[in-house]
């Protein structure tokens, strides 16, 4: 009888790895969960007149002097970006830099019969431009801070996917590659109208 007792009062060294197992497991789905977003956003961006004081200041070269300036784009790029996530991810700049143009950039067609491209500071400048100076724009801030472009050519339109592996797959539609249709003010980031499809 003794000997059942004390059977009864040792426990298997079974439990004390299965609850460490679901402890490790709660803690391993709880703190990704609440310490990193998946999916991060921008918070507040700053206005079309915030960008433009940055490009008026002395630092950056005059917009009349400028053809194209890496140097320039960088600066503004790095602006929104870190104004809109101050915790620096990717994913968050690439939504902040998309996000700024999309609200920022007024859609103004070219001339009839003839085509012009702005330079990306110029379209800041003047507020708006047509969908291959947005799309300029945008690429050209997103290549400044390291984020890889392409052109998506479609018949008489044209816009931005990046190169974006750590993006959620929600947002990917061709591989490792995240559409900007910048032109299109209800669209989401990664998010396309089906008439470019």
């Amino acid at each position: 009888m003794e000997e059942e007792i004390i059977d009864e009062g040792k426990k298997s060294p079974l439990i004390y790895f299965i609850t460490a197992f679901l402890l490790l497991l709660i803690v391993g789905w709880l703190i990704p969960r609440y310490a990193i977003s998946p999916d991060p956003s921008p918070g507040k961006l700053p206005s079309l007149e915030e960008v433009r004081k940055l490009i008026s200041n002395n630092s950056l070269i005059p917009l009349e002097k400028i053809t194209i300036d890496v140097d320039n784009a960088k600066h503004v790029a790095n602006f929104i970006a870190t104004t809109g996530c101050p915790n620096g991810n990717k994913i968050c700049y690439a939504k902040a830099l998309y996000y700024f143009v999309r609200d920022n950039i007024a859609y103004i067609n070219d001339p009839v019969s003839r085509e012009f491209i702005q330079n990306p500071l110029s379209t800041i400048e003047n507020g708006g431009g047509d969908c291959d100076d947005g799309s300029v724009l945008l690429a050209s801030m997103l290549e400044s801070i390291g984020i890889e472009t392409e052109f998506v050519f479609i018949p008489n339109h044209v816009y931005v996917k990046a190169w974006l592996p750590e993006a959620a797959r929600q947002y990917k539609t061709d591989g490792d590659w995240v559409q900007m249709e910048w032109t299109c003010t209800k669209c989401e980031f990664g998010e396309i109208p089906a008439s470019n499809q």
